[in-house]
């Protein structure tokens, strides 16, 4: 993670809503949801209150990205 990244990262709570998860990860959250429930997305619910800690939102991105090809 570059500096620039880690700014942005700071800016967000150490656990994070459905909503604020998905603004960091760039995606819809639809998507996010089936992150968690479909594809193992470590989250903590209590009750009806899901909430997916940065940092493991962070680590589970990592192996996912990937480089976007160049436009000719």
């Amino acid at each position: 993670m570059n500096k620039t990244e880690q700014n942005q990262a700071d800016q967000f709570p150490p656990y994070l809503t459905m909503k604020q998860a998905a603004r960091f990860a760039n995606v819809a959250e639809n998507t996010l949801r089936k992150w968690v429930y479909a594809e193992g997305l470590p989250a903590v619910r209590r009750g009806r209150v899901v909430r997916i800690e940065k940092a493991a939102l962070i680590a589970w991105l990592q192996p996912n990205v990937t480089p976007a090809k160049a436009v000719a």
